[in-house]
């Protein structure tokens, strides 16, 4: 088995130099030293490094990379891609990744450290096994991410629904709540949901999104409601080309209060040419709220069933290509 292996960085690709961590280029050889010494020499990796930092320094740009990288590849010679990132912006390049190279025909797999290799408490090796072993398994192809959960699962994520981890656990989890499955004994096991695709309708390879590499060169401004947010503080120059403003889980954001009415604010962009996208709602036809009603009236467009990190991934890309 050969697979094609991008390291950019992380914390699995980084070291601990007293109290500071930091990224190490030895840490990729260091992975593949740990990886061989346990589990043996069967898979032949080939090593690319497109980048190396750490993943909170990363923008849209290291999407764009990452999508040139692979595709520059002949993948045809390959089972599979792994890609090694930092935990910290995981979810965000795992939705782009999902979309940018949604008809990839083999699986790439994001993987990523909650502690460095060095660390005990670090499920960087394993979960660098458990791609390897999703790979292995040949039941499906496209894009995902393992991540080793607390109690020893080996969680399986379709990349565009994986969310932030929390603070304090460093665990992630699925938009919706369902992981689309498990490496379990060396074996990936489907979670079968009606919230799932399944293996044969990942296995159908869509079209391509983009025709050409794009450049990220239009950032699209994102905020998330809080009780107390005073929209007068927030101004644009120049003004965006879009704008994704998150709601609470009801679809629901503030609509009282000159400061803090989300109305005004969303009218007033749109009024100097800004798109404005509203995310979550549940379901088109669902009984909204009279808040979700007027944040609607204003002509900010909805977008349904989709993450944070999916919906602003999916804008950014919308919004840096060329048609």
């Amino acid at each position: 088995m050969k697979i094609l292996v991008l390291f950019t960085g992380g914390t699995i690709g980084s070291t601990v130099d007293g109290a500071t961590v930091h990224t190490d280029p030895a840490a990729a050889s260091r992975l593949l030293s740990l990886y061989r010494a346990r589990f043996g020499e069967d898979v032949l990796f080939e090593v690319r490094r497109p980048c190396n930092l750490l993943s909170e320094n990363a923008t849209p740009g290291l999407w764009s990379l990452l999508e040139r990288s692979v595709r520059e590849e002949e993948l045809a010679v390959y089972d599979g891609v792994i890609i090694t990132h930092g935990s910290d912006t995981l979810p965000y390049t795992c939705a782009a990744l999902a979309f940018l190279l949604r008809d990839v025909p083999i699986p790439l797999v994001l993987v990523a450290s909650n502690y460095s290799l060095g660390d005990s408490r670090s499920n960087g090796l394993a979960n660098f096994r458990s791609a390897v072993e999703l790979i292995a398994s040949r039941q499906v192809r496209g894009v995902f991410t393992v991540f080793q959960d607390e109690k020893g699962a080996n969680r399986v994520y379709l990349a565009a629904r994986i969310q932030e981890a929390d603070t304090a656990r460093d665990q992630f989890t699925s938009y919706g709540g369902v992981d689309f499955g498990e490496i379990r004994g060396g074996k990936f096991v489907w979670n079968e949901h009606p919230d799932n695709p399944s293996p044969s309708e990942i296995n159908q390879i869509p079209a391509r999104l983009l025709p050409a590499n794009w450049v990220f060169q239009e950032p699209v401004p994102a905020l998330r409601p809080y009780p107390g947010l005073s929209y007068q503080w927030i101004r644009y120059d120049p003004q965006p080309r879009a704008l994704l403003h998150y709601l609470y889980h009801a679809a629901t954001a503030c609509t009282q209060g000159k400061a803090y009415d989300l109305t005004h604010f969303l009218q007033e962009c749109q009024s100097k040419g800004t798109d404005c996208y509203l995310a979550p709602f549940k379901a088109e036809g669902d009984a909204l709220y009279e808040t979700s009603r007027a944040l609607l009236a204003t002509g900010a467009i909805p977008l349904y069933r989709i993450s944070f990190e999916a919906a602003y991934a999916k804008l950014t890309i919308a919004y840096n290509q060329g048609e």
